[in-house]
């Protein structure tokens, strides 16, 4: 799985997880904010939604637990 925020030099994350899912669309991504999930623009296009957005500020267990989800067998 990858974890990784939105605001990111270079490249933010939701560019990044589309490119990331061109070239591995199956790979769980978990994407994390300040910013509410109302605020970012995913897009409605295929690969271009985290498997989980966490916002920001989240505890271990949260984090725990979304990535136990992500990376649990359907």
């Amino acid at each position: 799985a990858i974890v990784m925020d939105v605001a990111m030099p270079e490249m933010d994350g939701i560019e990044a997880m589309k490119v990331i899912r061109k070239s591995n669309p199956t790979i769980p991504i978990l994407l994390s904010s300040g910013y509410s999930e109302s605020e970012l623009v995913f897009g409605k296009e295929q690969g271009s939604q985290p498997d989980v957005f966490l916002p920001k500020p989240f505890s271990i267990s949260d984090l725990q637990n979304n990535l136990a989800k992500i990376l649990s067998p359907c």
